[in-house]
């Protein structure tokens, strides 16, 4: 999907509260939706890789699959609750 970015953030410094709400509302629903979703392919054992905050990227094993997060055991560096949508599958 093309948007024009600069029209969006135009439209919203432009909007009432009431709209601002109603976007807000929207907004969320679309993450869960993207959450939840990055979590259907995923299973305990599957091999995936993930970037941390510090840019360091890590490799480990599915250990549980909750609604919009997946507990992700990396070995020496530990067990990460990660954000399904930032796993990569490998």
């Amino acid at each position: 999907m093309v948007v024009d970015m600069n029209a969006v953030v135009n439209e919203i410094r432009n909007a009432s509260s009431d709209e601002l709400n109603y976007m807000i509302e929207e907004i969320k629903l679309r993450r869960n939706y993207i959450a939840r979703n990055a979590t259907r392919g995923l299973r305990n054992g599957t091999q995936v890789q993930f970037t941390g905050r510090g840019g360091q990227t890590f490799t480990g094993v599915v250990t549980k699959v909750n609604a919009k997060t997946v507990k992700v055991d990396t070995g020496q560096t530990g067990i990460w609750k990660v954000t399904a949508s930032m796993l990569t599958e490998i």
